[in-house]
C-alpha cells in the first residue's frame, strides 16, 4: 500500500516524524484520545491534513494553536457500530452483490495504471488491487 515503514508509538521514537513541523502529508487519528491527537497533529506536517475517524469523548485540552499554526486541516470521517455487521451479514448471505460495483481489477505490479484509470471518475468507481 505503499508504506516504507511501521512506527509503533509505544516502542518507537517519533523525535524524527515531529521535528522540522511535523513529517506526514496525512494522517488518520481513530482513537480519539487526547494524547493521540496531539500527537497526529504533531506529525502532519504544516498545510497538511489531519482525518479524525470516528467518534471520541470530549477534548478539553484540543491542540487548537498547532492546528492553526501549522494550518492543518481537519476533516471528520463518523465510524458506524451496526451498520457494519448488517453489510457483512448481506455480504455473507449474498443478500446483495457488490461486484458491479467493481470497475477493474489490476494485479498489484500494475500499480501505477490502476491508479491512473481510478483517477478517471468517467470510468471508474471502484478499482481493485489483487495481491
Amino acid at each position: 500500500m505503499g508504506a516504507d515503514t511501521l512506527v509503533n508509538p509505544q516502542h518507537d521514537s517519533l523525535d524524527g516524524w515531529k521535528a522540522e513541523k511535523g513529517y506526514f502529508d496525512i494522517s488518520f487519528e481513530v482513537s480519539g484520545h487526547p494524547s493521540s491527537i496531539s500527537t497526529c497533529l504533531e506529525v502532519t506536517r504544516a498545510k497538511g491534513v489531519m482525518v479524525q475517524v470516528g467518534m471520541g469523548g470530549a477534548v478539553p485540552n484540543f491542540p487548537m494553536m498547532m492546528l492553526i499554526s501549522k494550518e492543518i486541516s481537519l476533516k471528520g470521517s463518523f465510524r458506524f457500530t451496526s451498520e457494519f455487521n448488517t453489510a457483512v451479514s448481506w455480504l455473507a448471505n449474498r443478500v446483495i452483490d457488490p461486484l458491479p460495483l467493481l470497475s477493474a481489477e489490476y494485479p498489484f505490479t500494475d500499480l501505477e495504471p490502476a491508479l491512473i484509470f481510478a483517477g478517471d471518475k468517467t470510468q471508474a468507481a471502484k478499482v481493485q488491487l489483487v495481491f
